[in-house]
């Protein structure tokens, strides 16, 4: 169950635009807010945009938001989403991504168990953008099924790297997924 603090917008009031960006519809909400399907018309291409929730209202957050969005940005690898914008509407922080078409490892896993070569193709390719991202300096600390995608030709796409940027920083985890040597620090 979401929080209150969650859903920036109820459903009568969901915009239409966020900047250049057209809404086409609402793909998803989670903990951090909700997450929209949008068209670039400038670039001729759907885009997803996920919205902060209300928590996301406050300066210092909006603040950390954008510089994390900013070093996201800076990943380039096929097995990671790539951040394309980041912005402001309403006092309510988004930020435009590449869309994935395709599922969650999580929906694929509650589906049937993998076969074993599909694992073994899968399993690198998450190796790989995680790999990636920690030589650019950027921990993921969120990293579960439900945030890496499958596209339809079995290509990886991490997503959420929005948590992971600073180490020290205020930590971000999932109750039953964090890692064991992350709870140790706590």
């Amino acid at each position: 169950m979401l929080s209150h603090w969650s859903l920036p917008f109820q459903e009568a009031q969901r915009p239409d635009r966020f900047g250049p960006y057209e809404v086409v519809g609402l793909l998803g909400t989670g903990g951090m807010g909700e997450v929209y399907r949008a068209r670039d018309p400038r670039l001729r291409r759907d885009v997803a945009i996920k919205v902060l929730g209300h928590a996301g209202t406050d300066p210092v957050r909006r603040r950390r938001f954008t510089d994390e969005a900013q070093a996201a940005s800076a990943l380039n690898h096929p097995n990671i989403v790539r951040v394309y914008d980041v912005g402001t509407r309403d006092s309510v922080s988004f930020i435009v991504s590449e869309i994935v078409d395709g599922m969650s490892l999580r929906e694929m896993l509650a589906r049937a168990p993998l076969p074993i070569r599909e694992l073994l193709d899968l399993g690198p390719q998450m190796a790989d953008g995680l790999a990636a991202a920690h030589q650019a300096g950027i921990v993921h600390r969120d990293f579960k099924p439900e945030n890496v995608m499958v596209t339809r030709d079995g290509r990886i796409k991490i997503l959420e790297y929005l948590h992971g940027t600073d180490s020290h920083a205020g930590r971000v985890f999932t109750a039953g997924v964090s890692w064991p040597f992350e709870l140790q620090r706590r």
